[in-house]
């Protein structure tokens, strides 16, 4: 409990027990080996003092001083802890002190003048007072720690250099702008470590687990140094300048994950920076990478933001790898080193700078500026980017000297102009090229340079200045593009989404090349188009389906193909060229195409397909503008499908044969020719409307099409065409001609012509070998002096009107020959035929003529003077039916010649005063004149007869056998009678038929014959026969008109022509009481109305004179009686009460 003394000379050694004492006085030398030992009052040692600890513990427990004890003598301490609790230590100059695998922990101050190089150990500063150490210099610690309590300071006056770690577990450890060296810097919550102005060499760690408000860093430098050892930062800190100097860059500073690191400067000297995942890392100030210098940005640690407020420097050897997940974020950025991105990013909001000697390598993520300030940003040196993107912002580029760009993926981006003035300076392989500006920017790209893909998205206007080669895709997102006389060059697609308002292309070409399909998706006007693409099927360029493609100038297609899809157009100002081995196609499903062309068609090819050549599809092809345009091909001829000539002057021209598949139309303009004898096809309608026209008279033109296919010529006095042969497209179909032609020739081999209302005139021959040509009404067959009319196997039919005849005739002066051969055949109504040749309407072999149509109503005239109308020497027997041959004022010999002694020839109903045998030419008696008659089909009621099922049949067995009308006022001497009455016999009728243009004018001077026949119970009028229609062999000129007479009723006469159908006319006299002339009419029930009864002395009129003269002389006797007005067979008051009294005053109207 005393002082313990220890005097010079004396040793005192212990171990294992455990000692204390309330004092400790040593002179001589203190040992120890185990056990613990406590000095509890005070600690006095001499210069001549020696404690030596091997093990245990040893404890001075004195109470503060306030100023550390003097030891001057030797201090050795192993595997031991020594603690001075309260007091510190003062070593001077000639003490020792040394310590191995001890930890010495002192209360007060620690001052070390003495040399000391401890082996592992620990110095622990303790206690809740402030204390300050100094150690002498080139002495160190092994380990420094501080644990003060209640906060206290633990000041260095001092450069502390640490062999292993720097601890803070508590308290405040002030270094006072001395610096710091340290394997590991520890900073343990409730730890402090004001740094103001030091420099701390951190070899492997830094770890702050107390946050960043227990490190002050006024003006601090933390440097991780020492090439053994990588460092790493272990937690979240703030820093006023971190350098990374680990001698080169094979050495790693590491940052932890999930940590916030805050510094203002950061020099990476000679080291590689390894973020951690999840990092955030911020520097107000600039980062330097030195030239051995490197950041590490992996993959494997993502989602870190390294945020640069002023400027990233590299050095020439320096590295910056930024993977996938991570970001750089600077202010400036220059490169003089190397940076890597890939899949990272890294944004610099001021500016960039590359140097010569830097390299710029980009495998994904970004790198760009977001500055709003624009500059020109030189590039150069070395720069690759196969994937991810480098975005130049609203700043200018310019491609300057030592550039070395490897650019096979990604995108370029820039919003400003891009210059590359240097010769093969700028070569994108892969990836694309996007121009985003706000406002006007260019592009000028020397010989050599190119672009693999296109993108324009701006706001403003992009201007190309020089020419272009694009490998990929040219694409217009939004905004303006133009290009003054300048040539791009396209790999493949062209895509304008704005529409083609938003670019201007004023000269120079876009040229389509390379082996790649391509496609342009929207609308757009070209100047010139020029399609270039390695030829193999399929290798197109397409025009996508509803765009339109307009061209200023010209379009050549050298190789490859250009296709058409549905509903697309292309408009060409200028010259169509298709080079051989090159096409233009239209899809075969696509409809609605429209080719437009203002200047020549060229096409090299010998045959045309879906790849080369032109292969029309379904589309239409217009050639229009106002100068001539010729068409030339190699191949056989050029097919179109619909083809129409738009011009307002200039000819069109071709110099080879052309197929129309559907539909050719001239709609203004002239098709004329540049080489004779062009053979021409139209499968389709063939329009010319004015002021166009067809002037190629030497040619040779194939109509034909479908059933109702038309040939319409609106401008006959514009166009003459060759020859032209009609071939329906099956050998049911009709074609249909109109509008006035005139054309060399004019063949038909098989189906149905109809020529509606036109002239058509035909200067060498027309020649009908099969099918029909059929002529209407108001339609004139012109031909020339000479020129040859020919039927063989087919047939000519000319159906006129009687106010609109067909006229076939000359076209001015002379004769044409007009000849029916073998098989051939004429039909006919209503239709003229004049200025034959010789022998007129010529008839050989086997020709006849058209049963249906037996040339009716069909004058002859004007034939060759001392010639013949009609000549045949055919085998058949012709009939023809009602023909007419006017005056012969012209000087032919004969109407008719039959000049050989085989068939005939009967002309029935002949007209016009040339007609008859004495002008035929007859040497064989096998030409004859008849008339062919008709029948009417008559239906009346008389009143007298008339009841509920019919007219009574009663006087049947009365009535004559011969006819009762011999006697006036009929006085008719025909001789009809029978040998029995037929079945349903009612009476004897007189039928009159009269020719006239009207009921008025059918008067009795208009009388063609007259016939007794038999009317029927049902009102049937029917022959002797007692069924068949009454029949007339007479001329109907006019209109026919029927009056039926009757021996005790007043006659009727039709007030309408009678209609004919089928060689028959018909007439009802009982449906109306109108039916009859005058309305002299009853009506006698049922709906039916009859002629009139009670003229018994048929005097026309029903007067007392009836009843007087005739009813009261036979009145009670029975039998055929003229007073039988009720036809019963007998006279008596019924027929004067029933008939005759009321009908009294009635009169017949019939004109006279």
């Amino acid at each position: 409990e005393g002082q313990f003394l220890i005097s010079a000379g004396s040793d005192y050694i212990f171990s294992t027990y455990n000692n204390a004492c309330g004092g400790l006085v040593l002179n001589g030398e203190y040992k120890q080996y185990g056990g613990d030992f406590l000095v509890e009052n005070e600690f006095i040692t001499g210069s001549s003092a020696s404690i030596i600890v091997q093990s245990g513990n040893c404890t001075i427990d004195a109470p503060a001083t306030g100023t550390p004890y003097l030891f001057e003598g030797t201090m050795d301490l192993n595997s031991s802890n020594f603690q001075f609790t309260n007091n510190g230590l003062h070593f001077p100059a000639t003490a020792s002190l040394a310590t191995n695998a001890t930890v010495l922990s002192v209360g007060g101050n620690l001052l070390i003048y003495s040399v000391y190089n401890p082996d592992p150990s620990t110095i622990e500063f303790i206690g809740s007072d402030d204390a300050y150490f100094f150690m002498a210099n080139g002495n160190n610690f092994s380990r420094l720690v501080i644990n003060k309590s209640g906060g206290a300071q633990v000041l260095s006056d001092c450069e502390v250099v640490a062999n292993e770690d720097v601890r803070i577990l508590a308290g405040e450890f002030y270094t006072e702008t001395n610096d710091v060296h340290a394997l590991n810097l520890l900073i343990e919550p409730g730890g402090f470590l004001n740094a103001e102005g030091s420099n701390f060499y951190i070899h492997q760690n830094w770890e702050n687990n107390a946050g960043d408000a227990a490190f002050a860093e006024y003006g601090t430098v933390v440097r991780f140094v020492d090439y053994f050892i990588h460092g790493n930062l272990l937690t979240g800190e703030t820093f006023h300048t971190v350098t990374l100097e680990k001698s080169n860059s094979a050495n790693f500073v590491t940052f932890a994950d999930d940590i916030t690191v805050n510094a203002i400067e950061m020099d990476i000297e000679s080291a590689t920076l390894i973020t951690g995942e999840n990092n955030t890392i911020t520097v107000s100030g600039s980062v330097s990478v030195g030239n051995d210098g490197n950041i590490d940005m992996p993959a494997t640690a993502s989602e870190t933001v390294f945020s640069i407020g002023g400027a990233i420097t590299t050095d020439i050897h320096s590295d910056i790898l930024i993977e996938t997940g991570n970001m750089i974020e600077t202010a400036q950025f220059y490169n003089l080193g190397s940076l890597a991105i890939n899949g990272g990013e890294m944004e610099c909001t001021d500016l960039i700078s590359f140097d010569p000697a830097s390299s710029t390598e980009i495998t994904d993520g970004k790198l760009f500026l977001s500055n709003t300030i624009p500059f020109t940003l030189n590039m150069t040196g070395d720069f690759t980017l196969s994937d991810g993107t480098f975005d130049a912002g609203l700043n200018n580029i310019e491609i300057v000297s030592d550039f070395n760009g490897t650019l096979t993926g990604g995108f370029f981006k820039t919003g400003g102009n891009f210059d590359a003035p240097i010769v093969d300076i700028f070569r994108q392989d892969g990836g694309q090229m996007a121009f985003t500006s706000q406002g006007t920017a260019t592009i000028n790209l020397a010989e050599g340079c190119y672009l693999n893909e296109c993108f324009v998205k701006n706001n403003g206007l992009t201007q190309l200045i020089s020419d272009v080669t694009i490998l990929d895709d040219f694409i217009l997102s939004s905004g303006f593009f133009s290009s003054t006389n300048n040539d791009i060059y396209i790999g493949k697609d062209w895509a304008n989404y704005p529409g083609d308002a938003n670019t201007t292309i004023s000269g120079g070409s876009v040229t389509f090349y390379s082996e790649k399909p391509a496609s342009i998706p929207g609308d757009e006007t070209f100047h010139t188009l020029i399609i270039e693409k390695t030829f193999s099927p399929g290798n197109y360029l397409e025009i996508s389906p509803g765009v339109d493609i307009s061209l200023n100038k010209h379009c050549l297609i050298n190789d490859g193909t250009l296709k058409l899809n549905n509903n697309a157009s292309l408009t060409i100002s200028g010259a169509l060229t298709i080079q051989n081995e090159a096409g233009l196609s239209v899809d075969d499903l696509a409809g609605n195409v429209e080719i437009r062309l203002m200047s020549g068609w060229d096409n090299q090819n010998t045959s045309n397909n879906a790849y080369q050549g032109f292969y029309p599809g379904t589309s239409t092809v217009t050639f229009t503008g106002t100068y001539p345009q010729y068409l030339n091909t190699n191949a056989p001829r050029e097919e179109f499908y619909n083809l129409i000539i738009d011009k307002l002057s200039g000819d069109f021209v071709p110099n080879n044969n052309i197929n129309v598949n559907n539909e050719l139309s001239i709609e203004s303009g002239i098709w004329n020719y540049g080489t004779t004898g062009l053979q021409h096809q139209v499968y389709g309608n063939f329009t010319v409307q004015p002021p166009g026209g067809w002037k190629d008279d030497t040619g040779y033109l194939l109509l034909s099409g479908p059933e109702g296919t038309t040939f319409t010529n609106l401008s006959p006095a514009v166009s003459t065409y060759g020859d032209i042969e009609v071939i329906p497209e099956s050998p049911t179909d009709h074609y249909y001609l109109s509008g006035d032609f005139s054309c060399s020739a004019f063949y038909l081999y098989e189906g149905f012509v109809t020529a509606t209302g036109l002239n058509m005139q035909v200067s060498d021959e027309l020649s009908i070998s099969g099918g029909e040509l059929y002529l209407d009404g108001g339609t004139a067959l012109k031909l020339e002096n000479n020129a040859n009319l020919t039927i063989s196997g087919g047939r000519l039919l000319a159906l006129g009107t009687e106010t609109q005849p067909t006229l076939v005739t000359r076209n001015s002066i002379g004769y044409y020959n007009f000849n029916i051969v073998s098989n051939g055949n004429l039909g006919g109504e209503y239709a003229i035929f004049e200025y034959m040749s010789g022998q007129g309407v010529y008839f050989l072999d086997n020709a006849n003529i058209s049963q249906d149509y037996p040339l009716k109503f069909c004058t002859f005239r004007n034939g060759a003077s001392g010639g013949s109308l009609i000549t045949t020497e055919s085998v058949e027997d012709i009939e023809i039916a009602s023909p007419v041959f006017p005056d012969n004022t012209w000087g032919s010999a004969y109407n008719v010649t039959k000049t050989n002694n085989s068939g005939s020839i009967t002309l029935y109903d002949s007209n016009g005063d040339f007609k008859g045998e004495g002008f035929e030419n007859d040497p064989y008696n096998r030409v004859n004149w008849d008339v062919s008659g008709f029948q009417v089909q008559l239906k009346a009621y008389l009143e007298g007869p008339y009841g509920s099922a019919g007219m009574q049949t009663e006087i049947a067995s009365v009535i004559p056998l011969v006819q009762p009308f011999n006697t006036a006022p009929w006085n008719y001497s025909g001789s009809e009678s029978v040998t029995a009455i037929p079945p349903n016999v009612v009476d004897w009728i007189l039928i009159e038929i009269r020719d006239a243009a009207d009921a008025a004018s059918a008067t009795e001077a208009t009388q063609l014959e007259r016939k007794a026949g038999f009317l029927l119970s049902d009102g049937s009028i029917v022959n002797l026969d007692g069924s068949s229609s009454p029949d007339f062999k007479q001329i109907i000129n006019h209109n026919l008109f029927v009056i039926v007479w009757h021996r005790n009723h007043l006659p009727v006469m039709s007030n309408l022509a009678l209609p004919l159908f089928d060689g028959t006319y018909s007439y009802d006299f009982s449906s109306a009481q109108s039916q009859a002339f005058g309305n002299v009419q009853v009506y006698i029930g049922d709906g039916n109305f009859g002629l009139v009864g009670g003229d018994m002395n048929a005097d026309g009129s029903i007067t007392d004179a009836d009843k007087t003269g005739t009813w009261q002389i036979q009145t009670g006797q029975t039998g055929y009686l003229q007073s039988d007005a009720d036809m019963d067979g007998t006279v008596d008051n019924k027929d004067k009460n029933d008939l005759w009294w009321w009908n009294r005053g009635t009169f017949i109207i019939i004109p006279e």
